[in-house]
């Protein structure tokens, strides 16, 4: 008889769910850890991970926001351990649309992205507060648009000093990878314990 309500389930590779169920599929909000620690909470439908909910990795990571057939997609916040956050618009697992990228220093990108990189019309703001409107291609800077200047003050300042230090280097994956390390996605069937992780580089 197919399962509704509440319900739990463990399955042999030491994974676990705990939430509801409409006609014996994962639906309405729920639970689900993987037997290393790492574990989603928030809403699923038929089977699918679709809507709101957080992930938690292992290794300190968090994601929440918006989910598509089991993959991050919408508004969402991915916050690093070393302190890095981003908060914007994903597609398929990726930074894609406008987003926020602060880095621990203080740096800030506010902007256009594509495929998990810097792409298109954005501002970089310094550590020290300055402004700075540029375009990026691929995740690195083709040119500044403006001059330095403050939010609020219309006229540019000297931005002698900014010479030479711009972005800390954006043309890497700093701001456009995952700190080098695999973000999960999901592959769900009808038997949901065949869940895996999947390596996706570059979120």
């Amino acid at each position: 008889m197919d399962r509704d309500g509440d319900g739990e389930e463990a399955f042999e590779d030491g994974s676990r769910y705990e939430g509801q169920y409409r006609a014996g599929m994962k639906h309405g909000r729920g639970t689900f850890t993987w037997a290393d620690g790492c574990r989603y909470e928030g809403d699923f439908l038929d089977d699918d991970i679709l809507g709101f909910g957080s992930y938690f990795w292992n290794d300190g990571r968090e994601y929440a926001g918006q989910w598509a057939h089991n993959r991050m997609s919408g508004q969402g916040a991915f916050t690093w351990t070393d302190g890095r956050k981003y908060v914007g618009e994903y597609s398929n697992d990726v930074k894609h649309g406008q987003g926020v990228f602060t880095w621990t220093d203080g740096c800030e990108y506010d902007g256009e992205w594509k495929d998990g990189k810097q792409h298109g019309l954005g501002v970089w703001q310094f550590a020290n507060g300055d402004l700075r409107r540029g375009e990026w291609k691929d995740g690195a800077r083709v040119w500044w648009t403006s001059q330095v200047y403050r939010e609020g003050n219309n006229a540019d300042l000297n931005d002698d000093a900014r010479k030479g230090k711009e972005e800390n280097n954006v043309s890497t994956n700093y701001a456009s990878g995952e700190g080098g390390r695999s973000t999960p996605s999901f592959s769900c069937s009808a038997c949901f314990c065949r869940c895996a992780r999947r390596g996706r580089a570059g979120q």
